[in-house]
């Protein structure tokens, strides 16, 4: 099935204190994700996970999740 799926808008927080020195935020339907600047990204129905890398990288894994989980629940 051919379907675009929109991407998530993120509003960022900067601050010493937080891992990687960023959080990311989007909200979405299916509810809420996180990424920082370390790599680690959360998101609903999910525990934290980790990836090599920085803030751009967990953002596209949130991404990724996101898109499946939207895919998944589509009826061709």
């Amino acid at each position: 099935m051919d379907v675009t799926i929109r991407r998530l808008e993120w509003s960022e927080t900067h601050s010493p204190e937080l891992a990687g020195g960023v959080i990311a935020e989007a909200k979405s339907p299916i509810g809420d994700y996180s990424a920082w600047g370390s790599g680690l990204w959360q998101g609903p129905f999910c525990s934290n996970h980790m990836h090599r890398g920085d803030l751009a990288t967990a953002k596209s894994a949130a991404q990724a999740d996101f898109e499946e989980r939207i895919r998944s629940a589509l009826v061709p």
